[in-house]
């Protein structure tokens, strides 16, 4: 005599009659040991449809696991079910949850049922029948695989309930509960559980690991969960895919860079959300990083038309943090292209807005690193030495060390304010290579970001200035490859910049083109 769990559920007619009815047929085959009460769920993969009734019992039958199923299946049409479509509306649905604690996979039938652990309602009514019941695939108690649905949705309805600034300004106050939330995803992941909610909650983990704390580590972790979902037939909704091919995109642009894969993922955020007429603030924050991605790979053509596409959503954003974002991205914009002026002034006008960003603390410092950028380029060298101490000061009070893009690039424009005294070489070749080791480990690579090529440009002209030819030439042709990698047009400054000293070179004839 085999315990059989078996699950019902209606949203056609009369569904407590239906369920009541399925019960009577069941009984007239077999003992039925103990009945569930009976749960209200809205559908979970279909959702135009009727809510469901929903029940889990107990039964005692001598049939083999396919013969129950040949029943049960025959049962259905009896009640009344008709064929529509799968996960659609029925009369009557009857699974196969649990035969005693059988593992079995054929062509007709999996048990346990391959949704059980997703599907919350079966989990409190199998914990309802039996709190001790462990099951057969994960050897877990269901009462834990239960308490993390339960950990799931009271996450997603606390901390994780708000566009994506909101949720980074509640996090930031207290960590308590995005630790608790990577604790889940792991405990989730080993035990094998895969739910909607589940891949909905690792979505926003990974947007605030990428877009603020920038713990690549972790994000890799999490993508590798979410990979497992996705194999496992998890889809996300369109604006979860939307804000998950938006974190890709900026992943792959700021970690081990390769943009032509972030360009992908970039395209495919962009024709989900341009059909979005309610999501402002996303659509404001996608146009930023593609601002940046086109201004860094010397497409400004393709940047002017994001601009332009992000400056009506400016005006009705009610983010000031994706606000920000977009006023940095024309920053870069303006910088690659040497309107240092533009920069400066734009900067000056915003200050305000930049300055409320308490809450996106790399938002702040990376403005104030393109306004280091263009005093230096413009030779304002007096403003920016100001500039460069209180934007060291501003990430020295946010950043737990050294090891990130900020103080490369600070790194770097410090060295470039050492250019003018040939008594500071060594201290500004100094800074040049740790900026360039910094970049090397961070982008996994040595040739892998614009930022690396012109910091290879900027030793290259520090040993032009000092009579090292060959050590100028050696880093000069260095910079040239990577932007020959990286940029799609050459008509950014730095590239500019690099023509004049690889024709200086020429000149002393240590290259030839």
């Amino acid at each position: 005599m085999a315990i059989v769990y078996l699950g019902l559920g209606s949203n056609v007619g009369s569904c407590l009659e239906n369920l009541k009815n399925t019960l009577i047929h069941l009984e007239k085959k077999m003992a039925i040991a103990a009945c569930s009460s009976i749960l209200r769920t809205k559908p979970l993969y279909v959702t135009e449809q009727a809510d469901f009734y929903n029940q889990v019992i107990c039964i005692e039958t001598t049939l083999s696991p396919l013969d129950l199923l040949v029943y049960i299946k025959n049962l259905e049409q009896e009640i009344g079910r008709v064929p529509t479509f799968l996960y659609g509306p029925r009369v009557i649905d009857i699974d196969i949850l649990y035969y005693d604690h059988l593992i079995l996979h054929t062509e007709q039938l999996q048990i346990p049922h391959p949704k059980n652990n997703e599907r919350e309602f079966i989990l409190e009514l199998m914990s309802e029948l039996d709190p001790s019941f462990i099951c057969p695939v994960t050897k877990t108690p269901l009462k834990i695989i239960h308490h993390l649905h339960e950990l799931i949705y009271e996450l997603l309805t606390s901390t994780f309930n708000d566009r994506s600034d909101k949720i980074v300004e509640k996090i930031l106050k207290d960590k308590t509960s995005f630790a608790q939330a990577l604790t889940v995803s792991e405990e989730a992941n080993n035990l094998n559980l895969h739910t909607s909610s589940l891949s909905s909650l690792r979505v926003k983990i990974l947007d605030v690991l990428v877009g603020i704390i920038r713990d690549f580590d972790k994000a890799r972790m999490i993508s590798s969960h979410l990979q497992r979902d996705f194999d496992n037939g998890i889809q996300l909704s369109k604006e979860n895919d939307i804000l998950y091919n938006t974190n890709l995109f900026l992943f792959s642009l700021i970690h081990n860079p390769d943009f032509d894969k972030g360009i992908i993922f970039g395209k495919k955020a962009l024709a989900l959300i341009e059909s979005e007429p309610e999501m402002i603030e996303e659509k404001l924050r996608l146009f930023a990083n593609l601002i940046q991605y086109y201004s860094l790979t010397g497409l400004f053509d393709e940047a002017q038309a994001f601009l332009e596409k992000g400056a009506p959503c400016f005006q009705l954003s009610q983010s000031d943090a994706y606000n920000a974002l977009y006023v940095l991205a024309t920053t870069v914009f303006l910088n690659e292209q040497g309107k240092f002026e533009q920069v400066i002034s734009l900067i000056k006008e915003h200050q305000p807005l930049l300055e409320r960003q308490i809450a996106y603390p790399t938002m702040y410092s990376f403005t104030w690193i393109q306004l280091c950028e263009a005093l230096i380029k413009k030779s304002d060298f007096e403003e920016a030495e100001k500039t460069l101490a209180l934007t060291e000061k501003i990430g020295q009070e946010f950043y737990a060390h050294e090891n990130n893009t900020f103080f490369a690039k600070l790194f770097a424009l410090q060295a470039l304010m050492k250019f003018s005294n040939p008594e500071y070489f060594m201290s500004a070749k100094a800074l040049l290579e740790k900026s360039l080791e910094i970049y090397d480990d961070i982008y996994c690579g040595s040739n892998k970001h614009k930022n690396q090529g012109s910091v290879h440009l900027f030793l290259g002209q520090l040993y032009f200035l000092n009579r090292q030819y060959d050590k100028a030439t050696k880093h000069g042709l260095l910079s040239k490859k990577i932007y020959d990698t990286i940029l799609k047009s050459k008509k950014c400054y730095d590239a500019s910049e690099l023509d004049k000293l690889l024709t200086r070179l020429e000149v002393e004839g240590l290259i030839s083109f």
